[in-house]
């Protein structure tokens, strides 16, 4: 019994050991600079307007849900949507730790409370995820090796939000598959087709492409279903998960070129990079950085063999 007891302690601690040491730290400082530059992008491309769209006398501010911007007098609100953009910059280069964080999550939700029919979706993808934001670290300040109580607890967090971003982005995956199978256009191939013929869904100078093609608007179509319904399970094999992260920002690029939907596509990306682990960042960077590393050589060696011709000459 004594045995027994002493073995379940054991594994407890050991549990309790690998849950507090805190993991993909890299993919979520790529994320949290890629998110910081979306929601730079969002509130300069409303700027001009911002006074029509989310002002006093706006035409979106009679919302009921809870906004910082809903405020009646011009100069406050001027304050806070210039507040906004410099705690979005704060964010994005790394400045403020949590409560930086945090004073995102509250500018972005007020923005959102006021922009209903502004946003491409990726906006709301963003709003549901920033808790989960405010669990992990960001900015790459805890260690693996550490071993004080508060780090300890801090890195559970950690982990816990980290996993609760890649849950939900699986089911964001998961429920997206499971509707498209609902319908008859995607089921025949011809969603894409179809989509890309809306004003709203389309780039004037690529979508021709498809629509022009209907065998890539039958493959297309079918690709989008089948990846989305086989994201979740893909991404639990290790070998093939780098594989699949990169087919899905490939396949958001794409929806950012040919639909149009830019902060929707970057969002997506950007919630994607925490999926990958800071050993396999490290491998891709030692394999993109091989070759620049393999022509220095061969450069210094010309160069050195150059130097001695030159100096028997």
């Amino acid at each position: 019994m004594r045995f027994s007891k002493a073995n379940t302690l054991k594994r407890i601690d050991n549990a309790l050991n690998w849950i507090s040491i805190p993991r993909h730290l890299k993919g979520l400082m790529y994320a949290r600079v890629s998110l910081g530059v979306i929601m730079l992008y969002i509130y300069s491309i409303n700027y001009g307007q911002r006074y029509f769209l989310f002002g006093p006398n706006g035409a979106y501010t009679k919302t009921p849900a809870f906004s910082l911007f809903h405020v009646s007098d011009p100069l406050i609100f001027d304050v806070l949507y210039h507040s906004a953009i410099l705690a979005a910059l704060c964010f994005t280069i790394g400045f403020g730790g949590r409560f930086m964080t945090l004073i995102n999550f509250l500018f972005f939700w007020s923005w959102t409370s006021v922009s209903i029919l502004i946003g491409d979706g990726g906006d709301n993808l963003l709003r549901v995820m920033f808790p989960y934001l405010l669990l992990t670290d960001l900015y790459g300040k805890l260690k693996p090796n550490t071993t004080t109580l508060t780090t300890k607890i801090l890195s559970t967090l950690h982990n816990f939000g980290l996993a609760a971003i890649i849950v939900q982005l699986c089911f964001v995956y998961l429920t997206a598959g499971l509707m498209k199978v609902q319908g008859g256009m995607w089921l025949d191939g011809t969603a894409l087709y179809y989509i890309l013929q809306v004003d709203e869904f389309s780039n004037p100078f690529l979508s021709g492409l498809i629509i022009n093609s209907p065998g890539l608007s039958v493959i297309g179509s079918y690709a989008t279903v089948f990846f989305q319904l086989g994201f979740p399970f893909l991404i639990l094999h290790p070998r093939i998960k780098p594989f699949v992260i990169g087919m899905s920002i490939l396949l958001h690029l794409g929806i950012w070129l040919f639909m149009n939907l830019p902060s929707f596509s970057w969002v997506m990306i950007a919630f994607e990079l925490p999926f990958l682990s800071d050993a396999e960042y490290q491998k891709m960077i030692s394999y993109l950085k091989s070759p620049l590393v393999s022509l220095k050589r061969k450069m210094e060696k010309s160069s050195a063999d150059e130097k001695t011709l030159q100096n028997n000459v």
